[in-house]
């Protein structure tokens, strides 16, 4: 009944609602001091059981997939025999929904990872975000194609390089581009911008077609709200990979937006600070 006493104290406390110290006896107000005591040191227990489990849970489910990937090469590369055309395309669902499943597995342990305090370390170095762009783009283009979804780079100013990690950087433009086209319908059109000036480069991506209410354009990034929307069941879930998308930008001191046109559609906006020539290469 004391320990219980005391800890509906430590809760009074943390809430800045606590009486006065001196309603305490001083031998209870020692036992207070062991339960907080005992509470970081739980605590820090439970930060390095949840680093642990997030390293074996990424090793255990990325190990499956990497055979899978290869192996796709191997037939893509015919090094296992030719292929008949309905092979091939077999063969391209395999190597892109498998493609598919290891980002989903990065976003997952991404986000668990960020709710848990330990966002994962970024690299940074100079990094081309034009090309990286333009690997985002051919990656989401078949998923786009097999929806009939027209997903074009229009001719734009040459974005400047900038200080990141590139792994990051190409998943979030991935997570952007894939999450636009699931909330466009068959036939839709996906225009890629760019833009830049001396301090910073500006992507825009128009989504001509895509309905989306105003609360969902204002809590398209919360990955809470998307796991039970009308977007989640109609489109497979975006919330996980736009949520990841969101982190990784602002880590790199950007943004992203995503803003309701006054025809349909939406269109979303990332920004990312200009790498200078005196910056760290």
């Amino acid at each position: 009944a004391k320990v219980a006493f005391l800890l509906k104290m430590l809760d009074a406390m943390c809430a800045g609602i606590a009486p006065q110290a001196g309603t305490i006896p001083i031998e209870d107000m020692q036992m207070l001091t062991d339960v907080v005591r005992l509470s970081e040191v739980y605590q820090q227990q439970m930060e390095r059981i949840q680093s642990i489990f997030l390293a074996l849970v990424s090793h255990e489910l990325r190990t499956p997939l990497t055979p899978i990937l290869v192996y796709a090469r191997l037939l893509e590369a015919e090094q296992l025999g030719p292929l008949t055309e309905a092979q091939r395309e077999a063969k391209e669902v395999i190597r892109e929904q498998t493609r598919r499943l290891v980002r989903m597995v990065d976003n997952t342990l991404d986000l668990c990872a960020i709710h848990a305090g330990m966002p994962p370390k970024l690299q940074f170095s100079r990094q081309p975000l034009n090309e990286l762009l333009a690997m985002a783009i051919q990656e989401v283009t078949p998923a786009a194609t097999r929806r009939k979804i027209q997903l074009r780079a229009a001719e734009g100013a040459k974005l400047t390089p900038v200080h990141g990690d590139a792994r990051r950087l190409l998943r979030a433009l991935i997570n952007v581009l894939d999450g636009l086209v699931k909330v466009m319908p068959e036939g839709g059109k996906l225009h890629v911008q760019t833009h830049r000036d001396a301090d910073r480069n500006e992507i825009r991506i128009f989504a001509e077609g895509a309905v989306l209410t105003q609360d969902e354009v204002t809590k398209i990034f919360d990955p809470f709200y998307q796991l039970d929307s009308r977007l989640a069941r109609e489109h497979g879930g975006i919330g996980l990979g736009l949520a990841v998308a969101q982190h990784i930008i602002e880590s790199h001191d950007g943004c992203v937006s995503i803003s309701a046109l006054p025809t349909q559609g939406c269109v979303c906006t990332i920004t990312l600070p200009a790498l200078r020539d005196n910056d760290a290469s």
